[in-house]
């Protein structure tokens, strides 16, 4: 009556008729067009699911006419609707977007009216704010894409025992050149030196068994080489220590931290020691022990040390020094020293060369005084003779 326009009713609950529907309100308009009264129409949800009984719908598939609160108008599914049935949809999410964003919606719920799981879609209803929807159980609707996918197994499963079974003779067929190959790297690997390959399959096996053959005969060819060169490195190694050990002077070789880590014979001899195992001493420890002194007799520092200047880069010859052995005797020795260094030219270890010069010094100190005495006693007998023997010109 206040908008003199049809009006529709949000779902009832029909008390007379135990129902749930709408009414249909229509003016009645007198002659100046004004409403003058009412008809209405009641429509109970029995009713509005009958005229959808002949749609166009899917096994178990379902519609249903939602108000502005998402309470049912009806539902083909449940046709005798109560008022307390309309109100289960109520709390379904996407039936209350498609209301308010005016939008379709769709989403999997499970239906309150028969409990199962269900697809459903919402779209809502032109110029009037209320949403149709449309159902059907899950089951039903993928039971086409069930089928398909079964299919689709089935086809995979056979392709995989096919493929299974090419796999199996591909892997028999190759089996065999394979365990040759394997038994042939284990004999080149116990030392046989042609290991059995024969593989004649026409393919890349066939190549990789003749290279594997041309590679056992290469190592059985470098085999012989290497021990060759072993023993002929074997010998030069003993005729060299047999060098070294015949040296009269003696040789130290020093790490690059300053410890003796070698020497021959005659080192052990001037430290007074019977093997290697005395030399590994600190520099320290060899100027304490041996009294390492200059030849005036002041004390050596440690980087004074022949073997120190070697190691730091430096040759020298004829450096001397004093040195008392562990029995008390002392030496007078000359060193000869030069770094020893790898092919990158860095260096690796320190090399001095030791001569006890100890009697050539007594000797020629002995001689120095023989000759002086010499002279002395010829100037006293000859004193016209000078130092040296040669006559003096006399003048006048």
């Amino acid at each position: 009556m206040e908008t003199n326009a049809p009006v529709i009713s949000k779902a009832l609950e029909l008390k007379r008729l135990k129902h749930t529907g709408v009414v249909a309100s229509i003016p009645i308009r007198g002659p100046e067009g004004r409403p003058i009264g009412v008809v209405n129409i009641m429509i109970r949800s029995d009713q509005l699911a009958h005229r959808f009984v002949d749609a166009h719908l899917q096994p178990m598939q379902t519609i249903f006419l939602a108000d502005s609160n998402s309470r049912l108008a009806f539902h083909t599914g449940t046709a005798d609707l109560s008022y307390q049935q309309s109100g289960t949809f109520t709390h379904l999410e996407a039936l209350q977007k498609a209301l308010t964003e005016l939008s379709p919606q769709a989403d999997q719920f499970t239906n309150p009216l028969t409990g199962g799981e269900n697809l459903g879609a919402f779209a809502p209803v032109p110029r009037y704010p209320w949403a149709v929807g449309i159902s059907i159980p899950r089951d039903i609707a993928l039971a086409p894409l069930f089928a398909r996918l079964r299919l689709q197994l089935g086809a995979f499963a056979g392709i995989l025992l096919l493929n299974s079974l090419l796999a199996l003779m591909l892997a028999r067929s190759y089996a065999r050149p394979v365990q040759q190959l394997q038994a042939a790297a284990q004999a080149l690997a116990h030392g046989e030196r042609e290991p059995p390959v024969d593989i004649h399959t026409g393919d890349e096996l066939e190549e990789l068994g003749s290279a594997f053959r041309g590679m056992a005969a290469e190592v059985a060819r470098r085999e012989v080489e290497v021990k060759a060169l072993y023993k002929e490195a074997e010998q030069q190694a003993l005729q060299l220590a047999a060098i070294i050990a015949s040296v009269p002077d003696a040789i130290f070789l020093a790490s690059l931290d300053g410890r003796v880590i070698g020497t021959n014979p005659a080192g052990l001899r001037l430290l007074g020691l019977r093997g290697n195992s005395g030399l590994n001493m600190s520099l320290p420890e060899y100027l304490q022990r041996y009294d390492i002194r200059h030849p005036g007799g002041q004390p050596m520092e440690a980087k004074e040390l022949p073997i120190v200047r070697a190691l730091a880069g430096e040759t020298f010859t004829s450096a001397k020094m004093r040195l008392r052995s562990l029995d008390g005797r002392e030496f007078l020795l000359s060193s000869n020293g030069a770094p020893v260094r790898d092919a990158a030219g860095q260096t690796i270890l320190g090399l001095i060369v030791i001569r006890d010069i100890t009697r050539r010094r007594q000797e020629a100190e002995a001689f120095q005084a023989s000759t002086k005495r010499l002279d002395q006693e010829q100037h006293t007998e000859h004193p016209e003779l000078k130092l040296g023997g040669y006559p003096v010109p006399r003048t006048g």
